[in-house]
């Protein structure tokens, strides 16, 4: 499935997400690398999409303890 069919295989009013805007970048997980890529493309003024099947964090939300995990302060 290409990423445009995707895209418009989601529900924009269950999900509120606006899919007919153009985005300059999408992503695909939202795990802690791409968690850090959208906060360097929203800070470069890239209008940006993360998408993910669960919930952001990925695999990390799993460990005990994280140390320096982006967009969270101490």
């Amino acid at each position: 499935m290409k990423i445009e069919q995707f895209i418009n295989s989601l529900n924009p009013t269950s999900k509120g997400i606006p899919i007919m805007e153009k985005w300059d970048v999408i992503i695909v997980g939202a795990g802690s690398a791409g968690l850090a890529a959208a906060i360097y493309a929203v800070r470069s003024g890239l209008t940006t999409l993360v998408l993910d099947e669960r919930f952001a964090g990925g695999t990390i939300t799993d460990a005990p303890t994280v140390v320096n995990y982006p967009g969270f302060a101490e």
